[in-house]
């Protein structure tokens, strides 16, 4: 059984298949500091994911992210205010 899956800094593009919510038998997954896009999966254990799991894909949107996605009504988000909790490396010093 796949528990952990650790895909950071992989150079990884595009969008997070809705497919991965089936392996149920997961519980920790890393996709940090790759170029993914899109809405995160939700689905079983993928709602129990935070958000250091996909820091540095600045194209993720979706829970537990607090950029929500954008719909395809043309309605759009606009932040206003931003507060950083927690600053990560995605590259080697």
């Amino acid at each position: 059984m796949l528990e952990s899956l650790d895909l950071s800094s992989n150079r990884l593009e595009g969008e997070i298949p809705q497919q991965i919510t089936n392996i149920y038998s997961l519980s920790r997954l890393n996709l940090s500091c790759n170029q993914l896009s899109g809405h995160i999966p939700q689905g079983y254990q993928f709602n129990t994911f935070e958000n250091d799991s996909y820091v540095g894909n600045l194209g993720l949107c979706g829970n537990p992210l607090s950029r929500e996605c954008e719909h395809d009504t043309g309605f759009r988000i606009y932040i206003s205010r931003v507060q950083i909790q927690a600053i990560f490396f995605c590259h080697p010093l």
